[in-house]
């Protein structure tokens, strides 16, 4: 695993957040050299694929400690807060609540003050308190390019597609902690204004940022709620400054039912769901996962198509956006996604697989936070056929 793979989100490490753990100064290179090994596991080799994962920057963060002889919460104060005026902004949630400026978090009817958890091994992912005039600051290093606290060669790397996310093809993608995006999705098409953004989400809190250097404006928002990432409200300050008109969503985008029978096929996960065997059933997608039932954790049979590739399957009432992912041959070789990877099984290695790495535990299906729909149009959203020519109405979803 090298550090691009880590700040690119390509560890294969599975997407897991320990939301409240010890805040020790020793927690994070536990974590990073006991915790992570012993007990999570990395689904895919890196560099094949994007995948968000937490863990992996929680990595980045441990290297940067022993690389620096620091602890993260240190270098990050001395190197960034510190340099660039950031006085509201801290890990340490007992100076948040001295200075009684915050808003209390709301989680599924409950309040969430700032000492309600804590993970000292997830800080390079998360856990960082502010309010939106440091974020707005930090927001401005990247939009002039500054030079305050990194090269501006460095800045533009970050700001730079260093690797597609394949939902959109290459037209959206992740540079190191941004994503890149070439336009906004919306339900009624694709507005080609480039942007970057990140948006964050633990329980009781959400928070956005926003970069459009065409534009030369950027915007923020914190909300102290679950998925409360204001999209309408960025989005209508945006029309402000002037947006370019809405085309159709680009053909080679949808979802293409010509290759169902290129999906179909036994994958395998070892780690987690285990053996998932997908069929094409007179133009539907069925999924049939032993595992899923003997444990019984409830699943849907079908899929619902999205873009080019990918599809939603619904697991334990979550609908999980499922990518086929592609190996350098054209060839579906992965169904993944942040949390399980099940890599194809060709047939004549299946009876070698299933002895082998033949996942018998009982699987673990995560609650994901809600996500932003900043970037993401509805399913509904592509039902809506473009003009597009002839050869590619078969391509739409249905």
């Amino acid at each position: 695993i090298t550090f691009k793979d880590m700040l690119q989100h390509s560890t294969g490490i599975v997407d897991v957040l320990e939301l409240e753990n010890s805040t020790a100064d020793n927690a994070l290179a536990n974590f990073s050299n006991n915790t992570l090994a012993n007990t999570y596991y990395q689904m895919n080799p890196p560099g094949l694929f994007w995948g968000y994962s937490n863990p992996g920057y929680s990595l980045a963060g441990y290297a940067a400690e022993v690389l620096s002889g620091r602890l993260f919460a240190d270098k990050l104060e001395q190197d960034v807060l510190d340099p660039l005026g950031l006085e509201d902004t801290t890990f340490d949630s007992a100076e948040v609540l001295v200075k009684d400026t915050f808003a209390t978090g709301v989680s599924e009817g409950g309040l969430l003050p700032p000492d309600s958890y804590d993970s000292g091994a997830f800080r390079p992912a998360g856990y960082l308190w502010s309010n939106v005039i440091d974020l707005a600051s930090f927001g401005m290093v990247f939009l002039n390019r500054s030079d305050a606290v990194l090269s501006v060669e460095g800045i533009e790397s970050m700001l730079s597609p260093q690797i597609s996310t394949n939902v959109f093809g290459d037209l959206s993608n992740y540079g190191f902690g941004w994503s890149v995006e070439q336009g906004f999705w919306t339900n009624d098409g694709f507005i080609p204004l480039p942007y970057m953004n990140h948006t964050g989400a633990i329980p009781g809190y959400s928070s956005v940022i926003i970069i459009v250097p065409e534009k030369n404006i950027g915007m923020v928002a914190l909300a102290a709620s679950d998925g409360a990432f204001l999209s309408d409200s960025l989005f209508e300050a945006l029309e402000l400054y002037g947006l370019p008109s809405t085309e159709p969503f680009p053909p080679a985008i949808y979802f293409d039912s010509g290759e169902l029978d290129n999906y179909a096929g036994t994958y395998n996960d070892a780690f987690n769901i285990g053996e998932v065997t997908i069929t094409n059933d007179n133009g539907v997608l069925r999924i049939d996962a032993p595992l899923l039932d003997q444990y019984d954790v409830p699943y849907e049979p079908t899929v619902s198509p999205y873009t080019k590739d990918h599809v939603y399957w619904n697991v334990q009432g979550y609908p999980f956006l499922m990518g086929f992912i592609r190996d350098e041959t054209d060839k579906v070789a992965y169904f993944a996604n942040r949390y399980f990877v099940a890599t194809r099984v060709l047939d004549e290695e299946s009876e070698t697989v299933s002895k082998s790495t033949h996942k018998t535990s009982a699987p673990i299906i995560p609650k994901p936070l809600p996500q932003s729909d900043l970037t993401r149009p509805s399913i509904k959203a592509f039902l809506k056929a473009p003009s597009l020519p002839n050869e590619t109405q078969d391509r739409l979803p249905h």
